[in-house]
């Protein structure tokens, strides 16, 4: 697996998950998924979605990522184990507070939020485009009822 520091940069700095061009995938490939099992699925519950995957998936990832390097690096210079993993509990715990208040509710609100809710304009302007399309469709009439 060839990941480069970019993407390692990306991860560690959180700012993979906040990327305009990863967010309209995950709306696009998720709103596709919900579409093929419920025809009427509609764009509000596809970002209810995305947002859950946010809070639930890449949000803890990232978190226990960092915690678990941290862990893998500090563990080997730890003499008593007990007193290392209450402390390490402690310290996590102190750690995803400020990083909650810090990284990621801010970048919740200020990135995240409006790219979701842009992409999601885009995809109704998109579908309004259609509809208006199929209803002009409808409304023509053929050719050969033309001449008649």
């Amino acid at each position: 697996m060839n990941l480069s520091s970019k993407a390692i940069t990306d991860f560690i700095t959180f700012n993979s998950p906040l990327s305009d061009d990863s967010i309209h995938e995950q709306f696009v490939n998720a709103h596709k998924c919900c579409s093929t099992k419920f025809p009427h699925w509609s764009l509000a519950a596809t970002r209810k979605k995305i947002i859950a995957y946010f809070w639930c998936r890449q949000v803890p990832r990232h978190f226990v990522a960092l915690i678990g390097t941290a862990m893998l690096f500090s563990f080997p210079f730890s003499n008593d184990r007990p007193l290392y993993f209450f402390c390490l509990m402690v310290a996590s715990m102190l750690s995803f507070v400020i990083l909650f208040f810090i990284i990621y509710l801010p970048s919740y609100y200020s990135i995240f939020l409006p790219v979701l809710d842009n992409i999601i304009n885009e995809q109704e302007k998109t579908l309004a485009t259609e509809e208006e399309t199929k209803k002009c469709r409808r409304t023509q009439f053929s050719g050969p009822t033309l001449i008649v």
